[in-house]
């Protein structure tokens, strides 16, 4: 109950990156070495995935990405809902979201793993084990990847 993490979670200061959860929240995330992800406010790179390219490419003076993603307006905001509800487990809605969730949610619902209340979405204590499937809500690409059974990242159970 006194570690930073349960502190900053239970204030409302809690952050998230690809490296996890942290107390410090910070507008660029720099990823140094094969396969790491950096992040700032407008994109996200992985630089190169294989050691002999990533060396070759550093040595030559490159930024070794392997690919990136400028992130558009909606990406952003997205982006903020999916760190909101994964620190505090609530997240407001829009109205076309609220609608939406109940569907793609739907036996996360029937589970009571999820609720909507007031234009909120909210992850039950219960639900807890299962925010990042929660949160597959928010990723319109994922839910496309996801249909098209298109494996990128890890996948939740």
């Amino acid at each position: 109950p006194h570690d930073g993490i349960a502190c900053a979670q239970r204030e409302g200061t809690l952050h998230r990156n690809f490296q996890g959860y942290t107390e410090t929240r910070t507008n660029v995330l720099l990823g140094l070495g094969v396969s790491a992800i950096s992040e700032t406010p407008t994109c996200f790179h992985q630089n190169e995935k294989a050691f002999p390219v990533y060396e070759r490419r550093v040595r030559e003076g490159e930024i070794p990405t392997f690919r990136g993603h400028l992130l558009t307006e909606e990406d952003r905001r997205l982006r903020e809902q999916i760190l909101t509800f994964m620190t505090r487990f609530e997240v407001e809605l829009r109205l076309e979201q609220a609608e939406d969730a109940r569907a793609f949610l739907d036996s996360m619902f029937d589970d009571q793993l999820v609720e909507v209340r007031d234009g909120k979405l909210f992850l039950t204590e219960r639900g807890r084990p299962f925010l990042r499937n929660a949160c597959m809500f928010f990723d319109q690409r994922l839910r496309q990847q996801e249909q098209q059974r298109t494996q990128i990242f890890s996948r939740a159970v």
